[in-house]
């Protein structure tokens, strides 16, 4: 593919995660999709569209912003951040994440979201994800919840 047309992929999928748009975001993912951050670990195929519609259906006060950073026939590289409310305490989360993603066949093929784990858990836990976000105990259990959590929401699907 051209590099114009991997611009508009990828500025339709991020515009999508703007709207909070799942659907639209997932008709962007190859089939054979890899997804990978610090809260989920790895997502393949199909998880990885429904890691986003899990995760915009709840988000009622999301704020997407985001900068292409560059664009090639094969990769892309984003700076986005993401602003919301989470959990009961309503803490006020500021997201600050880069983005490397690989296009194959017109579509997003392995999408790799990077942020500190540590500063996210201190926002959305207080004191308790400063002092224990960043360990790898931390980061294992997190990812091992939210896979059960996207799981449970899978079997709702069904």
């Amino acid at each position: 593919m051209k590099t114009e047309d991997n611009t508009i992929l990828i500025t339709d999928f991020y515009n999508a995660f703007q709207n909070r748009d799942a659907k639209k975001m997932a008709e962007n993912y190859h089939e054979q999709i890899e997804f990978s951050d610090p809260a989920f670990g790895t997502l393949n195929g199909p998880e990885a569209a429904l890691m986003w519609k899990m995760l915009l259906r709840s988000a009622k006060d999301l704020r997407v912003e985001y900068q292409i950073h560059s664009v090639t026939d094969t990769t892309a590289k984003v700076h986005w951040e993401a602003f919301y409310t989470y959990g009961k305490d309503k803490r006020k989360v500021h997201n600050r994440a880069e983005a490397t993603l690989e296009i194959a066949d017109g579509k997003i093929i392995r999408h790799k979201d990077k942020y500190s784990l540590w500063k996210w858990a201190a926002q959305t836990m207080g004191l308790n994800g400063l002092i224990i976000g960043g360990t790898t105990f931390f980061r294992k259990r997190l990812q091992k919840q939210s896979k059960e959590m996207l799981q449970r929401f899978l079997n709702k699907q069904k």
